[in-house]
């Protein structure tokens, strides 16, 4: 018989720690690209919860990414649907109008993971828009 002091339960992530996480992979991703010889916009850290779903822009010749990360765990519930994907494709959009200087670039729109946490109609939905979404995952080295 397990009595129920004896029981440790797991802590509860708080939208703070969160953030810390989120903010910490951001900042790992943005390192790997400016290795690559990108040069990186940590739009996500800098404007917080108004970053309209871009987390990263990274530039190169005449290459530009817009990053979304996802720090999350396969074991999660939490997944990337389509309807996630295509909300971040807007939000991609009115970036770039607010912003022409983009119309001069390819543009590509990546989501990276730490684990995949892809729901596979997230990944059809990349699979059949491919010229411009990709997915890619990227554990978290610590």
């Amino acid at each position: 018989i397990v009595k129920k002091e004896n029981i440790v339960r797991s802590k509860k992530m708080t939208n703070r720690d969160k953030k810390q996480k989120g903010d910490e992979y951001e900042l790992f991703i943005s390192k790997h690209f400016r290795e690559q010889g990108y040069t990186i916009s940590e739009h996500g850290i800098d404007n917080g919860v108004k970053d309209n779903g871009i987390d990263i822009i990274a530039k190169k010749d005449k290459d530009v990414l817009f990053i979304q990360c996802k720090n999350w765990s396969a074991k999660s519930t939490n997944k990337v649907r389509d309807k996630e994907i295509k909300v971040t494709r807007q939000d991609v959009q009115d970036y770039q109008e607010k912003h022409p200087l983009y119309s001069m670039y390819k543009i590509k729109i990546i989501y990276i993971m730490s684990e995949n946490v892809l729901h596979g109609s997230g990944y059809h939905y990349i699979q059949d828009n491919s010229e411009m979404l990709e997915f890619r995952i990227i554990p978290m080295m610590s």
